[in-house]
């Protein structure tokens, strides 16, 4: 009976030194990440600084030639890994994921680049839908950054993250590259790819960022379709005729091959972005249609849902009308049901859900059409600030409370309530919910907005209160990276 004790002492003894092994493993673990994470912080101050000298922004600056100089003495990655390139106005970053999702779950090795990132600039080169870890991807950046050090080129900082993202491609041995637009095509930083095999994709077409891209359908599809190169492959949906148009007649001159897919029978505009993406690439997969794994992308700040203070938090950036009608008809049946608001001092209805909206300053000229839109889910509406100093942008912010509250009231709403940033929004909207027994709030009007509040709800930021969100510059200098770069809209 002594043995039989010693055993089970001994079985027990070797069970807790599992447990602390385990538990010692997983503080390895964590550690590791925390100084991969301060390494990381550390490399992207000393970035900023150095991406700070060159002074070029996203609206001052439509040019090739730099980014052409700087992958050229990188060797030309960008070619060197077969692409799938994704420009228009409204879907392109859903187009995006869904395409790298349906490439990954062929057993392919796939590299995603987004812009903007939302919440950390590593989105911009994924590996198989993640991130790279902390401390993969500062080796990686640092050897880069020597390497555009050596260069003599000084690209912005959206032509440095779309460089690495191809040399990265190259350097892992990517199957596909999977490439976001960040402004319009013809000028865009990612337009370096002459590979004749090249995919692209123009997703739906619509008056955005006029003051860069032209006033008029004509002269933003042109921009677009500035990403055809002679011999590739070209798949839209069938959309106004003079988009059609000027897409076919760039078709014909560069020698590539159009489909224009029919816009029938999609139950939203998910599904439809998911088609799309499948169009494109389903010569490479095995699936006779579309794969049912589209339902399960999540597309960060896309009709995103997550948890805040008990009540479920819906994200979007959608800040134009072709955007938000989408997300409108979107969410009508699901998330709102009505917010009937009182109209008097601004109280909250008793609907499913309470709206949190804002606009930047350049949407100014559509602002009464945007909010009509918005006024479809409801007659209350809590209007919410942000403000961005980031590296690529200079400075964008959030329209005047009262611009923004005239054209509210204007379009139709009856109660506006005034809150501060993210963080200040996010908690009187859970308080408003709590008391009127809604379900869900609904964050939309812009990506800045969206990100501040994705931060304060998945880590804790304060976002736009205290101005403490990733790659903004504060009287010190350069924080840390940011939401800089891309088709951002505001």
């Amino acid at each position: 009976m002594a043995r039989t004790g010693q055993a089970a002492g001994a079985g027990r003894g070797d069970l807790g030194k599992r447990e602390l092994g385990k538990r010692e493993l997983v503080k390895r673990e964590f550690d590791k990440r925390e100084l991969g994470k301060r390494e990381f912080d550390k490399l992207q101050g000393e970035l900023n600084r150095f991406l700070s000298e060159t002074k070029i922004f996203v609206a001052g600056d439509q040019k090739l030639a730099r980014m052409e100089s700087l992958v050229a003495a990188l060797g030309n990655p960008q070619n060197q890994v077969p692409a799938v390139h994704i420009a228009g106005t409204s879907g392109k970053t859903s187009t995006v994921y869904f395409a790298a999702e349906f490439l990954k779950n062929e057993g392919f090795k796939v590299g995603l680049s987004v812009s903007p990132h939302i919440e950390d600039v590593r989105e911009r080169a994924q590996i198989n839908g993640e991130k790279l870890p902390y401390p993969e991807y500062n080796r990686y950046l640092a050897e880069f950054y020597g390497l555009v050090r050596e260069s003599g080129i000084l690209p912005s900082y959206f032509e440095f993250y779309m460089a690495f993202f191809y040399w990265l491609a190259a350097r892992l041995e990517l199957d596909y590259i999977i490439v976001e637009v960040g402004m319009g095509g013809l000028h865009d930083g990612s337009n370096v790819i002459s590979n004749p095999g090249k995919i692209c994709v123009i997703t739906d077409i619509g008056l955005d960022h006029i003051e860069i891209l032209g006033s008029s359908l004509v002269e933003i599809a042109e921009q677009k379709a500035g990403i055809i190169k002679p011999g590739n492959t070209v798949f839209m949906y069938r959309q106004a005729p003079e988009v059609v148009e000027v897409v076919e007649a760039k078709c014909a001159a560069m020698g590539s091959w159009l489909t224009v897919l029919e816009d029938i029978g999609f139950k939203d505009f998910q599904e439809r972005n998911a088609n799309l993406a499948w169009q494109a690439v389903r010569t490479a997969t095995s699936a006779p249609e579309l794969p049912l794994s589209a339902a399960n992308v999540k597309v960060p700040a896309r009709a995103e849902e997550l948890s805040y203070m008990g009540k479920k938090v819906v994200l979007d950036g959608a800040h134009n009308p072709q955007k938000l009608r989408a997300f409108v008809d979107y969410a009508k049946p699901r998330f709102a049901g009505g917010l009937g608001g009182d109209g008097a001092g601004g109280g909250a209805g008793s609907g499913k859900a309470i709206l949190v909206a804002s606009f930047g300053a350049n949407k100014a000229a559509a602002l009464e059409e945007n909010f009509k839109i918005l006024h479809e889910l409801g007659d209350y509406v809590l209007l919410a600030s942000f403000q961005d100093k980031s590296i690529e942008t200079n400075f964008r912010e959030s329209l005047p409370f009262d611009v923004m509250e005239a054209a509210a009231r204007s379009a139709g709403f009856k109660g506006v309530g005034i809150a501060g940033g993210a963080k200040s929004a996010l908690i009187q909207a859970a308080e408003r919910a709590g008391q009127v027994g809604a379900d869900y709030i609904i964050v939309v009007g812009s990506f800045f907005l969206a990100s501040d509040a994705r931060r304060v709800i998945t880590r804790g930021d304060d976002g736009a209160d205290e101005d403490v969100s990733e790659g903004r510059i504060d009287e010190d200098g350069v924080v840390e990276d940011g939401n800089e770069g891309g088709e951002v809209g505001a």
